[in-house]
Order: C-alpha cells, then sequence, then structure tokens
C-alpha cells in the first residue's frame, strides 16, 4: 500500500509539473519557482473531494470499523489489537497530516486543533467529516500564501530538516498513501465507483 501511495504521488506532481512546465492554461499563471506548490494544491484538491466523498459515503456505524472485524477465526476485540486504524481514526489520521504539515512549514496553529490524542478523539461521523473538511482548508489556505522564496527555505520536519519543496513532495505521498487505505477501507464496506465518475454505495445486485 506504501508503495503503490508513492507511485500515485510521484505520477500525480511529476505529470503536473511536466503541465506547468508546458504553458498548460491550468498554470499558465504560475511564478517561477512556484511549480511544486501548484502541482501540490491541485493534488490536495483532488484528494480532499475524494476523502470527503468517502467519508460522507461511509454508512455512521461503520466508523467504528477496522479490518481486524473481517478476521477468521474472529478475535476476541480486533479494536484493542493491532489490526489497523478504525474509519474515524483514519479520517482523523488525514486530518492531523495536514494541521501538522502545515504548521511545519509555517501556517499558524489552527483553531481549536490539539494534537494530543487527536486521532481518537470522536467516532461521530458529523465531527469526523468537520475535522477533515477544516483541515484541508486551512492546508491548502496556507499553502496558498507560500512563495518561492518560502519554498526554498530550509524546515524542520519530524529529525529532518528539507526545502518547502521537498516537504511539500513527503506531504502528498502521505496523503496518496492514506487515500489508498481509504479506498481499501471503502471497497471492503461495500463503497464503489471510481474517482471521475465518483464513490457510492453498492446498490443490490452491483
Amino acid at each position: 500500500m506504501k508503495r503503490l501511495g508513492v507511485n500515485m504521488a510521484v505520477a500525480a506532481l511529476v505529470a503536473a509539473v511536466a503541465l506547468a512546465g508546458s504553458g498548460s492554461r491550468a498554470f499558465a499563471q504560475t511564478p517561477p519557482g512556484e511549480e511544486i506548490k501548484a502541482a501540490a494544491l491541485a493534488e490536495l484538491k483532488v484528494l480532499e473531494g475524494r476523502e470527503l466523498q468517502f467519508a460522507n459515503e461511509m454508512p455512521a456505524e461503520k466508523y467504528t470499523w477496522n479490518p481486524g472485524v473481517t478476521l477468521v477465526p474472529p478475535v476476541p476485540n480486533p479494536q484493542a489489537d493491532p489490526y489497523g486504524r478504525t474509519v474515524a481514526d483514519l479520517f482523523l489520521h488525514i486530518a492531523n497530516t495536514n494541521f501538522t504539515h502545515a504548521a511545519q512549514l509555517g501556517a499558524p496553529p489552527a483553531e481549536g486543533f490539539n494534537p494530543k490524542d487527536y486521532e481518537t478523539s470522536t467516532t461521530d461521523k458529523t465531527r469526523v467529516i468537520g475535522e477533515l473538511a477544516k483541515s484541508f482548508t486551512y492546508a491548502e489556505n496556507w499553502l496558498a500564501k507560500m512563495t518561492a522564496e518560502d519554498l526554498a527555505k530550509q524546515y524542520k520536519i519530524g529529525k529532518e530538516s528539507m526545502t518547502g519543496n521537498a516537504a511539500l513532495f513527503a506531504w502528498i505521498v502521505d496523503l496518496n498513501d492514506y487515500t489508498g487505505q481509504t479506498i481499501a477501507y471503502g471497497r471492503m464496506n461495500g463503497i464503489v465507483g471510481t474517482g471521475p465518475t465518483g464513490f457510492h454505495m453498492r446498490k443490490p445486485g452491483q
């Protein structure tokens, strides 16, 4: 899954940067040095749409589901063992990723965001969707403000130091990995479809 996420991110950013450099109308106004930013912003919006669609389609009662419940023979308490994040945890992990990466690139703290126990703070569908949407808006708004000079600076990301452009690339790689997990969770819970045509719960007979 991680390899798939990396490949998806690499392909998306390489294609978008190529378009920016080729004079594509979508990137025609991109200032020099902001090509990676433009590509990352475009990819963030695509991923936001997919994640929010899955979050809305997933039934509320499935927000406590994780892959452990499918094991045969059944385990006594799949949520007490390391069988993967619950649906709610996965969406909140994505939100946490957006809040954290933007802050590492200099964004002011997001209002109401506390990283402590954030990812297990709720399983309520409405609240989770609200946090997910807020995180993408926060991240996109900050990224839009970053200049070529900002992107060329060095930032402390975890234990490493890297340029803003490198940090953006790592961020998109992470999000594509988690989107792959979201799609897998959706498939296992009856959500079908593809990105261009939209995702939806499987209808009887499908």
